[in-house]
């Protein structure tokens, strides 16, 4: 894809509220059913962690876009908590992994 590095994807909350998509919506796509849950982090947040975030609309969720460090190819452990603790959840995830 041309990212820096391994990537996470995310759903921008403005997006989803224009095109009038749900965060269940999105959930109850075949790729996404039963494995995973929603955290709410503020973009802002996520910068402040050496974070990039670039939109990568689908076509059926143009909310879609994708969250990658910008400090080599994988996110140091004290990136990793610190958007742990940066993040709330709203939907968790019905199995763990």
């Amino acid at each position: 894809m041309g990212y820096p590095a391994r990537s996470m994807s995310v759903l921008l909350g403005s997006v989803l509220e224009e095109s009038g998509l749900t965060l269940e919506d999105t959930l109850a796509h075949r790729e996404w059913s039963g494995n995973y849950g929603v955290v709410s982090l503020i973009a802002g947040s996520v910068r402040e962690h050496n974070q990039g975030i670039q939109r990568d609309p689908k076509l059926d969720n143009p909310a879609h876009a994708l969250v990658f460090t910008k400090s080599g190819m994988f996110r140091s452990a004290k990136e990793r908590r610190a958007l742990v603790n940066a993040s709330q959840i709203v939907i968790a995830p019905t199995r763990l992994s």
